[in-house]
């Protein structure tokens, strides 16, 4: 497995910021995007947030991911221009809806990418101590998130073995659902009994204080980071009760 969710390491990873940080950031940039207007302060905030995700997988060293989604977004964005002028009726309304759907949930999106890829197992887990978050609640989130790259190694071996036995399997939508499912299911069930072994013998949920190789502590770019995001969730707080 080279590279999956919580698998980043401390070579090539450009911007390094406290996972608590990662998390506030994706948390409030989705939440604002996804539930504020666009009026007032917003007008400037916006664009700022809508940046931010970009800035971020730049600065870490995620260049493919940052211009995957500043392309999806300039798209929607583009694709919402045209029909503006172009349709009317009920295709004005679709195009408009899908195209905002897209640039509401993008930044959420490429924000939680990049919380995920930049982040390593013993950092998150040194956040989660810090933040005295129980092991009832943390290990479980970390199995489950170290679990996705797992899979989507296993899919693409499977997918790699099936256009080595024939190239006409994907044609074939219900042969290509039989083909890769039935593995990927066994496959699945198979890696989830792995890593809640390797979660036991690595004594996690045990009675004893665990230590971690990394430390996680709040540098002077994570209060500044924080900063803009307090600004931000107060512009999104005020604007309902000075415009509405």
């Amino acid at each position: 497995m080279k590279k999956g969710l919580f698998l980043s390491t401390a070579n090539n990873r450009g911007l390094v910021l406290d996972p608590r940080t990662k998390v506030l950031a994706t948390l409030v940039v989705s939440t604002i995007m996804l539930g504020s207007y666009n009026v007032g302060p917003l007008l400037v905030v916006k664009p700022l947030l809508i940046a931010t995700p970009f800035i971020m997988l730049a600065l870490s060293h995620r260049f493919r991911s940052a211009i995957t989604y500043l392309t999806l977004y300039g798209a929607a964005s583009a694709v919402a221009a045209i029909a503006e002028s172009c349709l009317t009726g009920v295709a004005l309304f679709a195009t408009l809806g899908i195209s905002g759907i897209v640039r509401q949930f993008a930044p959420g999106i490429a924000m939680g990418t990049w919380l995920v890829t930049t982040t390593s197992v013993s950092e998150f887990m040194a956040a989660c101590d810090r933040m005295h978050m129980p092991q009832a609640l943390e290990i479980p989130f970390v199995v489950m998130l170290r679990y996705f790259p797992a899979i989507a190694d296993d899919y693409r071996q499977i997918a790699a073995a099936i256009r080595m036995r024939s190239s006409k399997t994907f044609r074939n939508p219900i042969s290509a659902i039989e083909s890769c499912l039935v593995p990927l299911l066994v496959s699945a069930v198979r890696g989830g009994e792995d890593l809640s072994a390797s979660a036991l013998v690595r004594g996690l949920g045990g009675p004893t204080a665990r230590t971690n190789i990394n430390e996680a502590r709040m540098r002077v770019r994570d209060w500044i980071v924080i900063a803009f995001l307090a600004i931000a969730t107060i512009c999104a707080v005020i604007t309902p009760l000075l415009y509405y």
